[in-house]
């Protein structure tokens, strides 16, 4: 229903002189018939947040720094208060000016059987004056000049760079990805939301920059969160507010891997050729003379991959197509770029020890299953490549040690925990029946989203 709290813009001074006495309220009508009580909530877990301590909780709906996903059946109208655009948008659809609300604003809406899933800008029968144009976005216009700049370099259409569904390093950021609001578009307020996004603005530029957070591993830290079951605010005082960590606020900047620079551009439209050409065209111009960059192009619905390389004479560049999110074939391509494994150590060490590298990898998979793991450490300091061996082949994930192994049967992989003793474990998404249960942090902070759960599986015959 319509808040009866009053809202209001600052006015300038020349408009606080020009305003007459004679203005009511925007949001009274006579016949208030044609207000309706939103539905009830629903039993629907989606878009909802435990709120409580203790065993009383209570669901509430997630409202933060996205646009909310309600459940389609429980809730069909969300409104948007968007002082920055002087909007109040009706399911992402409509926008009526916030300074000069239509009496009665509903009369306007064209419902379908009380599902309003035709709204359309502008609304029948209202004048201009009443609508705000602002939030819509507006395709970007063709730049010559970047287009003979494209044309000018030798391009070359390459395929997306592979992520490993083997290396457990890969295997956790996509599910961090996963939980990312990658996966709302499928959600109808969602991507009607999102279509009104633009570089400038900071919520394109959160959103992105969690994403390419979370697809570095380097920095990364998981919390236990398991013994503070019922507790949320006992763990979370352990970890620093999201408040002091720095997020980019421009529409380029770069994200360091290891000892290179990825430069991030934002950008929209990706599906059209010409847009492609052009954003591709403005890394050529942000690459240094004599050296090679390599860069994501990110849009809310895709990703491109490019190099250019400016060494020779001869502008080069490779880029792929644009890889959806839909799919994850973007969110694959993102991980891959930003966190490239290392091969593994026999490819780049000279095998010229007493044994061979095969003997090594079984020492260490012997040592790893009898759970003894200071000697694998001791064993680390007395060999260089057995060292290489065990930082290529464990993953640390709080006080469990993992293991990168395509022996284990039906994608679980094994796990040293702190006491030695081996199991068989599980990664899979936040979950309160059995496991364990991790906040993941990015540099000390929790931004966020960050969830995961090991749980441990019987062996299988």
């Amino acid at each position: 229903m319509p808040s009866t709290a009053r809202f209001e813009l600052l006015l300038k001074s020349s408009q606080v002189e020009n305003r007459t006495t004679e203005s009511e309220p925007t949001d009274s009508d006579p016949e208030p018939a044609w207000m309706k009580s939103d539905s009830p909530a629903g039993p629907w877990n989606e878009g909802h947040t435990l709120v409580g301590s203790g065993f009383s909780y209570t669901r509430e709906w997630q409202w933060d720094d996205f646009p909310p996903c309600p459940n389609e059946e429980d809730a069909l109208w969300t409104y948007i208060y968007d002082l920055d655009h002087d909007s109040f948008t009706v399911n992402s659809k409509i926008h009526f000016r916030l300074s000069n609300m239509p009496r009665g604003f509903c009369r306007y809406l064209d419902e379908d059987n009380d599902r309003p899933g035709k709204l359309t800008m502008p609304p029948k029968n209202l004048g201009d004056e009443y609508l705000s144009w602002e939030p819509i976005r507006k395709r970007p216009g063709k730049d010559e000049h970047l287009l003979q700049v494209y044309t000018a370099a030798e391009v070359k259409m390459i395929e997306a760079p592979a992520m490993s569904n083997v290396h457990l390093t890969h295997r956790l950021l996509f599910n961090l990805q996963y939980q990312l609001p990658w996966s709302y578009r499928r959600e109808r307020e969602f991507k009607l939301s999102w279509n009104q996004a633009t570089p400038a603005g900071g919520l394109m530029q959160r959103f992105v920059w969690m994403a390419v957070r979370y697809a570095i591993w380097d920095g990364l830290t998981f919390l236990d969160t398991s013994k503070h079951h019922f507790d949320d605010t006992a763990w979370s005082s352990e970890i620093e507010r999201p408040g002091i960590i720095v997020m980019p606020t421009e529409p380029q900047y770069y994200a360091l891997v290891g000892t290179n620079k990825i430069l991030i551009s934002l950008a929209t439209d990706l599906d059209i050729d010409d847009v492609v050409k052009m954003e591709v065209a403005k890394v050529i111009n942000w690459t240094a003379e004599g050296s090679v960059q390599v860069a994501c192009i990110i849009s809310l619905d895709a990703i491109i991959i490019v190099t250019v390389d400016k060494s020779s004479s001869q502008t080069l560049v490779t880029h792929t197509q644009p890889l959806s999110f839909e799919n994850f074939d973007g969110v694959k391509a993102l991980i891959a770029t930003l966190s490239p494994l290392p091969s593994h150590p026999a490819n780049r060490l000279p095998n010229n020890s007493s044994l061979p590298v095969e003997i090594v990898e079984n020492i260490f998979r012997f040592l790893f299953l009898t759970g003894d793991r200071h000697t694998i450490v001791n064993f680390a300091c007395t060999c260089r490549l057995f060292a290489e061996i065990v930082r290529h082949r464990t993953v640390n994930v709080g006080h469990y040690v993992l293991v990168n192994s395509t022996t284990a049967p039906g994608g679980d992989f094994f796990g040293l925990r702190k006491d030695g003793s081996v199991s068989l474990y599980r990664l899979e998404q936040p979950s309160y029946c059995g496991g364990t249960n991790f906040k993941v942090l990015t540099d000390g902070v929790d931004i966020g989203y960050g969830m995961l759960t090991l749980k441990q599986r019987q062996p299988t015959a």
